[in-house]
């Protein structure tokens, strides 16, 4: 996944975010949860899976209730709209 977002145009957030997806979470989750998405606190490593963005980052939100720099992805290859999100959330332009 890391190399499809432009590694220089994302914020330093979504960029340990990727990392921790990659390096951590990419096996376990692809398996069993394909499709779905999961919310990452790259500062914690803490993570949540839900089948969709927003229930995901609610549910992180909950446990994170006070700081707020969590990022979601599609679990399994990055599609379109992912890319577009990441690039935003960096700064990057709109494609």
């Amino acid at each position: 996944m890391e190399s499809a977002f432009g590694q220089s145009r994302l914020s330093p957030m979504t960029r340990a975010a990727l990392k921790l997806y990659d390096e951590a979470l990419r096996v376990n989750l692809e398996c069993e949860h394909a499709g779905e998405a999961v919310a990452i606190h790259p500062a914690s490593g803490d993570y949540a899976v839900a089948p969709t963005h927003r229930a995901a980052a609610r549910a992180l939100l909950e446990r994170h209730a006070n700081d707020r720099g969590i990022v979601t992805l599609t679990i399994g290859q990055a599609t379109p709209a992912d890319i577009r999100l990441a690039m935003r959330m960096g700064g990057g332009a709109k494609s």
